[in-house]
């Protein structure tokens, strides 16, 4: 295994000067630089990173705890985490929960243990579960930062990030009420899970806001999955009244809602809008292209590591939550195509 010693003796140098020129710092002229960047090319030397750590104090690890890696709406939030992380040389370890306490309670054991720099997490179900709040408050009382992405945790007083529900689910309503619907109905996520439960709220005091009282009949709950919202759609439309419009409260359960109308001759948007929210890559590629609530959640990613570099660094504040506001695409599942280009013709002229 190839020592700093050994790459010292190839440049003809201090092993102080190889640690300088490695971590940047303090004075070393530009022809020294060049022989010591020259021994660490050929002798393909690479520093021991928990040596490193011992010295520094700092892992330069970031654990990032999900809740499902196989809903597209957490791809971006993951690739700006790790584009932010990156500029200061982080690696990011990702952990998925799939919604199992108990596996989470063991990841965040884990990432206590490998004593990483700062965690983001984004997966708890439940804001009341105690024994998660016991480990994230261990891992605090240990020093390390931790910032939520949209649940936050009973008791546990630290940085949020989140998209603006209510914000979002008011311009669902409105351009569904401007298009004169008002049998509307919802499919929202399971019970008792933090988001699901915000955006229900979110729904219900949007729909009140225009005067419109909501239907018990018409909200259904699901599992955030496409199978889900098909599943719910198939009950809405075999009612003797069924909607004029559907909003679900996340992309994939608003497909399996497109998906279900289609399979039972169902015309969108003719028959039924269909409005979704996270405004996933696929929310393009369907047919009809979905409506959807855009949540940017690539800046999320590198809002929320920004913030943690911030306590990472030292920073003493109160804890703050930032609520990033949505705005809504509208597609053809709520407007059909020539509709919408016969207005922009009429506002163009």
């Amino acid at each position: 295994m190839v020592t700093i010693q050994d790459v010292a003796r190839a440049a003809g140098v201090s092993t102080a000067t190889v640690s300088r020129v490695m971590n940047h710092s303090g004075y070393v002229s530009e022809k020294t630089r060049k022989k010591v960047r020259e021994a660490l090319k050929s002798l393909n030397y690479s520093p021991n990173p928990f040596a490193k750590g011992l010295i520094t104090r700092k892992s330069e690890l970031i654990g990032y705890v999900l809740t499902n890696i196989e809903n597209p709406a957490y791809v971006p939030t993951a690739r700006g985490i790790q584009d932010a992380a990156w500029v200061r040389h982080y690696q990011v370890l990702i952990y998925n929960t799939d919604g199992n306490e108990a596996r989470e309670i063991e990841f965040l054991s884990h990432l206590r243990r490998i004593r990483v720099d700062g965690i983001i997490h984004d997966s708890v179900e439940t804001p009341e579960s105690h024994l998660i709040r016991t480990h994230l408050s261990d891992l605090l009382n240990d020093g390390v930062p931790i910032v939520m992405l949209g649940t936050p945790i009973e008791g546990v007083r630290v940085d949020r990030v989140s998209i603006n529900n209510a914000k979002g689910f008011h311009l669902i309503v409105e351009h569904l009420v401007q298009l004169g619907h008002r049998r509307i109905a919802f499919i929202g996520g399971p019970e008792k899970n933090f988001i699901a439960e915000d955006r229900l709220k979110a729904f219900v005091q949007s729909m009140e806001s225009f005067g419109i009282e909501v239907d018990s009949e018409l909200v259904r709950h699901a599992d955030f999955r496409e199978s889900g919202g098909y599943a719910e759609a198939a009950h809405l439309l075999a009612m003797d009244r069924p909607p004029t419009a559907i909003a679900a409260a996340n992309d994939l359960m608003a497909i399996g809602v497109l998906r279900c109308a289609r399979d039972h001759g169902v015309r969108v948007p003719e028959e039924l809008a269909v409005t979704g929210f996270d405004d996933i890559r696929d929310a393009t590629l369907v047919f009809p292209s979905l409506t959807s609530v855009v949540v940017p959640s690539y800046d999320i990613g590198k809002r929320s590591v920004a913030i943690l570099f911030e306590r990472i660094d030292g920073v003493d504040r109160l804890p703050e939550e930032i609520f990033i506001e949505p705005v809504l695409a509208i597609r053809e599942s709520t407007v059909p195509r020539t509709a919408r280009r016969a207005k922009r013709e009429a506002a163009s002229r």
